[in-house]
């Protein structure tokens, strides 16, 4: 397994379109990069792909209360790790208990949207984000406008709720789960 594409131009930290300043003000001429960097080889057999196999188990909680009240309420007993997201995995004893409470969804519906075991689906990258949002006028403050700007950047996750019993008016403050990466 390798990563990277050794067709692309490499990016550089902090160089605008991975080019010099010198590039950048020479316009838009061939830019030919100056080494090709080798693809980094990736070792597939990690501690991690080993501990994800048959005990544990990965899941989207219904929110982020869902994901800090678990362990208050017992619904889950078991060892547990954020995955990012509203992603959690849960670390069972053996795989039979794993199978067993895949197989009780009674106690885990209403607590996650889905489950399975870990190693039969790889994860999609998300990322949370707190988007702070100014500049929108009193008149227009609400629940819905403030999620309508939000959901361009991603899938509200926290919206900005109570606003009549808000004591702050400069600013809107709105949870969101992003698939974006940035280099």
């Amino acid at each position: 397994m390798t990563i990277g594409n050794t067709g692309e131009q490499p990016r550089t930290w902090g160089n605008r379109d991975s080019k010099t300043f010198a590039q950048a003000l020479a316009g838009n001429r061939e830019w030919v990069p100056l080494f090709k960097k080798p693809p980094v080889v990736l070792n597939t057999r990690t501690y991690m792909s080993d501990w994800i196999k048959k005990k544990v188990l990965a899941g989207e909680a219904h929110s982020f209360d869902h994901i800090g009240m678990m362990h208050v309420t017992n619904i889950v007993n078991e060892e547990t790790k954020y995955l990012g997201g509203l992603h959690v995995a849960i670390e069972l004893n053996r795989s039979v208990s794993a199978m067993e409470f895949l197989e009780g969804n009674t106690r885990w519906k209403d607590w996650f949207k889905w489950l399975i075991r870990a190693e039969q689906q790889e994860l999609q990258y998300e990322s949370t984000a707190w988007l702070k949002i100014l500049g929108v006028p009193l008149t227009l403050w609400d629940e819905d406008n403030f999620s309508n700007i939000a959901r361009r950047y991603g899938r509200i996750i926290s919206p900005f709720d109570n606003i009549s019993n808000r004591r702050d008016y400069s600013t809107g403050k709105v949870g969101v789960i992003t698939s974006v990466r940035r280099s």
